[in-house]
């Protein structure tokens, strides 16, 4: 995309945040290798599936922005302004997200979500809604079960064992006009020993992985 026609959709972009007409700016599937973007605000643009390697976007608002599939190899994002933005599949590998704000931060989600006990967080999981389980997993009392992670913080959804809040099971109940009543779900442990194992996706609503939890007790919320 050529830098004149760049700066004119942000021109219209600009005047449409501040509610003086202009056009919000859709820069979905444009290439904008190495393009400099420091400190400009581009928030609620629609950047899904654009090209920003090596972008430096160095302090930008990008509030509430469409980045999903996104690709930000080697994106420069230090100090960038990401609350709301919909990181979905972007590709990160090797951004810079120094001093980067509005992302979700692992410690701060667990503390505030989960129960806290001696032995580690209170966690539930709700069996065969997505995915039959593995058949090597054992659902019962005192059962531990495992699964390799993927890591990989703008997939909402990976390999793991994908556990929740309550209310987010709860939240998928009414969704669904109770289509998954008949899904098990149970009251668990992710002991403290195993956070390490734990990865938050930046889109959570109620949702983590995890590499290791035990199984507590089968509960009906």
């Amino acid at each position: 995309m050529k830098k004149e026609k760049l700066d004119r959709a942000l021109a219209e972009h600009h005047k449409w945040l501040d509610g003086e007409g202009g056009q919000q700016a859709d820069l979905s599937f444009k290439k904008l290798k190495r393009v400099d973007l420091r400190s400009v605000d581009l928030s609620k643009t629609n950047l899904y599936y654009t090209h920003l390697t090596y972008a430096n976007l160095n302090g930008a608002v990008l509030r509430e922005a469409n980045m999903r599939f996104t690709d930000l190899w080697r994106a420069n994002l230090k100090d960038a302004d990401l609350t709301g933005t919909n990181l979905f599949s972007s590709r990160m590998t090797f951004a810079n997200l120094s001093g980067a704000k509005g992302l979700v931060s692992p410690i701060d989600f667990l503390n505030e979500n989960f129960e806290k006990t001696d032995e580690g967080y209170i966690v539930f999981k709700i069996f065969d809604y997505m995915y039959p389980s593995p058949k090597y997993w054992k659902i019962k009392p005192g059962s531990i079960i495992s699964e390799v992670v993927n890591y990989c913080r703008t997939a909402d959804c990976g390999c793991g064992v994908n556990v929740s809040t309550l209310a987010y099971i709860e939240d998928i109940r009414r969704r669904t006009d109770g289509h998954i009543d008949l899904s098990p779900v149970w009251r668990c442990l992710l002991r403290w020993e195993w956070l390490a194992g734990v990865c938050v996706p930046y889109m959570t609503t109620g949702q983590i992985r995890c590499e290791k939890i035990q199984l507590i007790e089968e509960v009906h919320p």
